[in-house]
């Protein structure tokens, strides 16, 4: 299973059990890695290779910064 996931399916079951602190970043990880996910549908929709660069570097940043939100 995802462990951002498991997170919130974890403070679901008991509020007490996951810090403010835990939760919000968690957030943060779970939308850069969705921000990734959503760049690389675009790179590879893109009509040229121009578009495509560009949208392959959005996903290199949201994948480097979701490698920094989720440790």
């Amino acid at each position: 299973m995802n462990k951002h996931i498991d997170l919130i399916k974890k403070w679901l079951n008991d509020k007490d059990s996951v810090a403010t602190e835990e939760l919000k970043q968690n957030s943060e990880a779970a939308q850069a890695l969705a921000f990734a996910a959503q760049a690389t549908s675009i790179a590879y929709a893109a009509p040229n290779s121009e578009g495509f660069v560009l949208a392959t570097e959005r996903v290199a940043h949201w994948v480097e910064r979701y490698e920094e939100l989720a440790r």
